[in-house]
C-alpha cells in the first residue's frame, strides 16, 4: 500500500510508535499543567495507524512496542508505574480491537463508502474498550468519577482514530492537483473555526457561530481529493483542541463545567469528521466511476474504429432500431456510404425482425444479447451472422452494438464440400470393394458399406481408431504400424490379412494412394491415405489348398475324383504310395486300385485277395451327413509291390448351394501301424495276465501273513500269560535266576506279539481294510492320550518332555485308534533313539487357510543318516547304526505310520540331521465346517 509522503511500512510503523509515546507524554503533560482535558487523544489514532502499517506477522511485536510506548509516555509525564502500565494496556487493547476489525472488514484500506462505516464501527468499538480501561484506571488510581470520565474518553479516543487512522488507509494523501487551492481552503476553514469557537465560547450569545465553518467543510469534501480532506480534518482537530484550550467555556448546568466544555468541543469535531469523511469518500467513488466510464468509452471508441469486424451502433427508439454509426468494415460489407446508413432504420438495411422482437419483448435493461443469421435484402447469396449486445442506456436512449460476421465464403465452401462429400459417399457406398480412408497416423477417417459388411464392425466402431488396433491381427500390428508411420515403405499394392469382429481372418488384395491437400483451418498440407481392397480369401483358399496338399504333404496321398469315381487329382504322396505318376493315374477308376480289407488275424498274415475291386458306391457309402468325412480301411494294390493296408478318408466337395460335385480321398499307409497295434494288443493281454497273477500272489502273501500272525498271537498270548503267572509266584516262589529267565520270556513274547500286531495292521491296510471311519474327533485328545501311553514306560529315562497343544479344538475325521497308534509309534521311536539327557517335543498346529492339522514329534537323539532318509518308511528297514547298537525294533513302525496317515488322506514328512535329532510330521485334513446360514 503506497501512502504518498509516508516512509515505507517498517520505518513508518516505528516512527508512529515513537510518535504515540510523545503524543501520550504531551497530552498528559499539557493536561496536568493547564488543568484541562483534551478534546481528542492523538496517541490512540497514532497507535492504530502503526498497527495497520505493520505486516500481519509483526503485529504482536508492534502491539508490544506500543504498550511500552504508551506506558513510557505516562511514566515520563509523572504518573506512577502501575497507573502507567494499566493506561498503556488499555490503549493497546483499543489499538488491537480497531486494527483487527479494520483488517477484517476493510483489509486495512479506505476505498469504498462502506469502508467509512466500518471505520466508524471499529473506532467506536475500540474507543469503548480503551475508554472503559482508562476510566477504570482513573477511578482506581486518581479517584476520578468513572461515569463522568467515560463519555469524554470514548469521544476523545474515537475522534482520534477517525481523524488519524484514514491517513494510512488511502492510496495517496497529498493531492495530485489543486494543492494550493486545498491549502488555502484549509487555512480559511481553520480561521473560521477559531473565530466561531472563540466567539461561541466567549458567551452564550455567540453559540450559533459554531455552524459557520460547516459549509466550508462540506465544500472541501465535495471539491477536493480524499487525501486533502483527511489532512484538513487533522488540521481541524488541532485547531479545535487549541481553540478550546485557549477560550474555555463555562456553562451553567449539571455536571462538571470543564467536562461539559470538552464534550462540546468533541461533539463539534466529531460532527465535522462525520460530515466530511463520508461525503469525501462518496465524491471519491463518483470520480473513480466517472473516470472508469470515460476510459471504457474511449477504449470502445478505439476498438470500434480499429476493429477488423463490421460493427453498427444503433439506438432503440419507439420500438425501432436506428443506425447511428458504422465503421469502415461495415460500410464495405454492406456496400453503402456512411451518409446513407446514418439515421436509417435497421430493418431497411438488414432483415433482423427477431432482433427487434427480442428488444421489445421486455424491459431493455433485461436484454441479454442476441445472435442469429442476418440476411441482406436483395442478395440471397450473402450470408451474415450477427451478434447484438446492449452498451448503455445512459440518457434514456438504449445504445446497442451489432457485430456482423461475413460467412458467405464459408457457406459457399461448405456447400461445395457437402456436394463433394455426397458424391464421394455415393461412390464409396456403391463400390463392391472395401474402401478405408485414414490419416498419415493410420487413424480411420471413413469406411464404406462394403467394409462394414465384410468386417462386421459398424462405421462408428472403426472411425477414429487406429487401423491396426481393430482390423489387423496381433502378429502383424507392429509391421503395419511401422508402415503407416513411414518407418517402413508402404507398397502401393499387395495382400494383407484383416480380422473381422467375429474373429475370422480374411485375406485382402489392396491398393492405396496418398492425397495431399491444404488444411481448411491452418493452411498446412494434410496427407490422406485411401485404401481399396478386395476379399480374396475364398479364392486363395481354393487355389492354395490343392497346391499345398499336392506339393508339401508326401506322407499322405490325396486323390480327387469326379462323381463317377474317375481320378482327377493325384498328389505326390499318392504317386509314391501307388507307384503311378499323376499323368498315368488321371482318369483311372479309383476302385481298380483297391480291394476289401482282409479279416484281422493275430499274426497279421496276408490272406488270399478278393477276386474283384469294390464298387465306387462302396467307397463313398460311409460319407457322413453334413459333409462330415468318413474313414475306413482298404487294401491298396501298388504297382509292382505287395498289397498295403491303408486308411482312407472320404469327403464330399460341395458347391455354395450344397450340391456334391466331387470327392476328395485322403489315403494313409497303416500297414505297420496295424501290425504294431496287433503286437501291442497281444503284449497288453500278456501283461494283464501277469498283473492278475501278481495280484493273486500278493493276496496269497497277505493271507499267509495274516494266518501266521493269528497263529502266533494265540500261543504267544498263552506264553506271556504263563510267564506273568510264574513271575507272580502262582506256582511258587522263583529264584533270582529263574525270575530273570521268566522276564526274558515275557519281554520277548511281548516283542513277538507286537510284531504280529504290526503284520496284521499292514495286511489290513494292504487289503483296504484300514480305511478310517467317518467320525469327527479332536486331535488334541489323540496326542494327549499317546503321550500318556508312552511316558510311563519311559519314566526311568532322563528325558525332557514338551507338549504344545492349541487352546481350541482341532477337529479331523478319522479313526481315533489308528491315529493314536501313529502318534504313539512316533513317540516310541523318539524315546528309543534319544539318549538320556535329551528332549522330546510334541506340537499340534492347525492351518485353516490350508485346511490342514499337523502333528510334529521332534527329538534331540541320534538322527538319521542322509543315505537312509529315503528308506525309513520301507517295511522291515532298520539302519546299520540301529543294528550295531542292538536297538530293538521290527522296522515296521514308520511303515504303519505312513499307511495310517495316507488312509486318512494325509501325508508324512521327515527331517533329520545325523547326530542332532529327527523331526517327523504328519498332516491330516481338517474336518469341513458347515457354512453359516445366510440371512434372507
Amino acid at each position: 500500500m503506497s501512502t504518498g509522503w509516508l516512509p515505507p511500512r517498517p520505518r513508518t510503523a516505528a516512527a508512529l510508535v515513537a510518535a504515540a509515546s510523545l503524543a501520550t507524554w504531551g497530552a498528559v503533560a499539557v493536561g496536568s499543567s493547564t488543568d484541562t482535558l483534551g478534546t481528542w487523544w492523538p496517541a490512540a489514532g497514532l497507535g492504530v495507524a502503526a498497527a495497520l502499517l505493520a505486516p500481519r506477522r509483526r503485529l504482536p511485536v508492534v502491539l508490544g512496542a506500543l504498550l511500552i510506548s504508551f506506558a513510557l509516555g505516562n511514566l515520563v509525564a509523572g504518573r506512577g508505574p502501575a497507573t502507567s502500565a494499566l493506561l498503556g494496556l488499555a490503549d493497546v487493547a483499543e489499538t488491537a480491537v480497531v486494527a483487527l476489525l479494520l483488517r477484517r472488514l476493510t483489509g486495512g484500506r479506505l476505498d469504498r463508502l462502506a469502508d467509512v462505516l466500518a471505520l466508524v464501527v471499529a473506532a467506536l468499538a475500540g474507543a469503548v474498550v480503551g475508554g472503559a480501561g482508562v476510566a477504570a484506571t482513573y477511578a482506581a488510581a486518581l479517584g476520578a468519577s468513572a461515569t463522568e470520565m467515560l463519555p469524554v474518553l470514548v469521544l476523545a479516543h474515537g475522534v482520534s482514530v477517525l481523524v488519524l487512522a484514514p491517513l494510512v488507509m488511502v492510496e495517496r494523501v497529498l493531492p495530485t492537483s489543486g494543492a494550493r487551492e486545498a491549502a488555502a481552503h484549509g487555512v480559511l476553514t481553520c480561521l473560521l473555526v477559531v473565530l466561531a469557537l472563540s466567539g461561541a465560547l466567549g458567551g452564550l450569545t455567540g453559540l450559533l457561530l459554531l455552524a459557520l465553518p460547516f459549509p466550508l467543510v462540506v465544500w472541501a469534501a465535495a471539491r477536493h481529493q480524499l487525501g486533502a480532506v483527511l489532512v484538513l480534518l487533522v488540521a481541524l482537530a488541532v485547531t479545535v483542541t487549541a481553540t478550546a484550550a485557549a477560550f474555555p467555556l463555562r456553562l451553567a448546568g449539571p455536571g462538571d463545567p470543564e467536562i461539559v466544555h470538552v464534550q462540546v468541543s468533541q461533539v463539534y469535531l466529531l460532527v465535522c469528521v462525520l460530515v466530511a469523511l463520508p461525503l469525501a469518500m462518496a465524491m471519491h467513488e463518483r470520480e473513480r466511476a466517472v473516470r472508469q466510464v470515460l476510459e471504457s468509452e474511449a477504449t470502445y471508441r478505439r476498438a470500434f474504429t480499429r476493429s477488423g469486424l463490421p460493427v453498427l451502433l444503433c439506438t432503440h427508439v419507439d420500438g425501432r432500431l436506428r443506425i447511428d454509426l458504422a465503421n469502415r468494415e461495415a460500410l464495405e460489407l454492406l456496400d453503402r456510404p456512411g451518409q446513407e446508413l446514418q439515421g436509417q432504420d435497421l430493418l431497411d438495411v438488414l432483415e433482423v425482425p427477431e432482433l427487434v422482437a427480442s428488444l421489445t419483448a421486455g424491459p431493455i435493461e433485461a436484454f441479454g444479447g442476441w445472435a442469429g443469421p442476418v440476411p441482406v435484402p436483395g442478395t440471397p447469396l450473402t450470408h451474415l451472422e450477427g451478434y447484438c449486445s446492449l452498451l448503455t442506456t445512459r440518457g434514456g436512449t438504449p445504445l446497442l452494438s451489432l457485430t456482423l460476421v461475413d460467412l458467405t465464403a464459408r457457406h459457399r465452401l461448405q456447400h461445395r464440400l457437402e456436394a463433394e462429400r455426397t458424391w464421394t459417399r455415393a461412390v464409396m457406398d456403391t463400390a463392391a470393394s472395401l474402401i478405408v480412408v485414414t490419416d498419415v497416423a493410420g487413424t480411420v477417417m471413413a469406411v464404406n458399406a462394403a467394409t462394414v459388411r465384410l468386417t462386421g464392425y459398424a462405421a462408428g466402431e472403426l472411425v477414429g481408431r487406429p487401423l491396426w488396433e481393430v482390423l489387423i491381427p496381433d502378429h502383424l500390428r507392429l509391421s503395419v504400424l511401422d508402415a503407416v508411420t513411414n518407418v517402413l515403405p508402404v507398397p502401393p499394392s499387395g495382400e494383407m490379412t484383416v480380422v473381422t469382429k467375429a474373429g475370422e481372418s480374411r485375406t485382402l488384395e489392396y491398393a492405396h494412394a496418398a492425397f495431399v491437400e491444404a488444411s481448411a483451418e491452418t493452411g498446412e498440407p494434410v496427407t490422406t491415405l485411401v485404401f481399396s481392397a478386395t476379399d480374396v480369401t475364398e479364392a486363395r483358399e481354393s487355389a492354395g489348398v490343392v497346391e499345398h496338399l499336392l506339393r508339401s504333404v508326401t506322407s499322405l496321398a490325396f486323390v480327387g475324383t469326379d462323381l463317377q469315381g474317375g481320378i482327377t487329382m493325384f498328389s505326390v504322396g499318392a504317386e509314391r504310395l501307388v507307384g503311378l505318376s499323376a499323368e498315368r493315374a488321371r482318369g483311372l477308376p479309383l476302385a481298380t486300385l483297391l480291394r476289401p480289407p482282409p479279416a484281422e488275424s493275430p499274426e497279421m498274415r496276408p490272406e488270399p485277395q478278393p477276386s474283384g475291386p469294390p464298387d465306387f458306391a462302396d467307397l463313398v457309402r460311409h460319407e457322413g451327413p453334413e459333409s462330415a468325412p468318413s474313414t475306413t480301411d482298404w487294401l491298396l494294390l501298388p504297382d509292382g509291390r505287395d498289397p498295403l493296408r491303408v486308411s482312407m478318408t472320404c469327403s464330399a466337395v460341395r458347391s455354395d448351394q450344397g450340391a456334391v460335385h466331387a470327392y476328395l480321398f485322403v489315403v494313409r499307409d497303416v500297414t505297420e501301424t496295424r501290425r504294431n497295434q496287433e503286437i501291442l494288443v497281444n503284449a497288453l493281454r500278456r501283461e494283464r495276465e501277469v498283473v492278475t497273477r501278481l495280484q493273486e500272489l500278493d493276496r496269497a502273501k497277505d493271507d499267509f501273513v495274516s494266518t501266521v500272525s493269528h497263529e502266533l498271537r494265540t500261543p504267544m498270548s498263552s506264553i506271556i500269560g504263563s510267564a506273568e503267572m510264574l513271575a507272580d509266584g502262582v506256582v511258587g516262589e522263583l529264584g533270582t535266576g529263574q525270575q530273570r529267565m521268566v522276564e526274558v520270556i515275557a519281554r520277548n513274547g511281548e516283542r513277538l506279539l507286537s510284531l504280529a500286531d504290526d503284520l496284521l495292521a499292514l495286511a489290513a491296510f494292504d487289503r483296504g481294510g484300514g480305511s478310517p471311519r467317518g467320525d469327527e474327533l479332536d486331535l488334541r485328545d489323540v496326542v494327549a492320550e499317546s503321550v500318556r501311553t508312552v511316558q510311563p514306560p519311559a519314566s526311568g529315562r532322563h528325558l525332557a518332555w514338551e507338549v504344545e497343544l492349541p487352546p481350541h479344538p482341532v477337529v479331523v475325521v478319522g479313526d481315533p485308534s489308528h491315529l493314536e497308534r501313529a502318534v504313539t509309534n512316533l513317540l516310541t521311536n523318539a524315546v528309543k533313539f534319544t539318549p538320556d539327557g535329551g528332549r522330546i517335543e510334541t506340537t499340534l498346529s492347525a492351518d485353516p487357510g490350508l485346511r490342514t492339522a499337523t502333528v510334529t514329534v521332534r527329538d534331540t537323539g541320534r538322527g538319521i543318516p542322509s543315505s537312509d532318509l529315503d528308506h525309513v518308511f520301507d517295511r522291515f528297514f532298520r539302519s546299520e547304526e540301529a543294528q550295531e547298537q542292538a536297538i530293538q525294533g521290527s522296522g515296521l513302525g514308520l511303515a504303519i505310520v505312513k499307511s495310517i496317515v495316507e488312509s486318512h488322506e494325509g501325508r508324512v514328512a521327515v527331517r533329520s540331521t545325523h547326530g542332532e535329532g529327527t523331526a517327523i510330521s504328519i498332516s491330516i485334513p481338517l474336518a469341513r465346517t458347515p457354512a453359516p446360514a445366510r440371512l434372507v
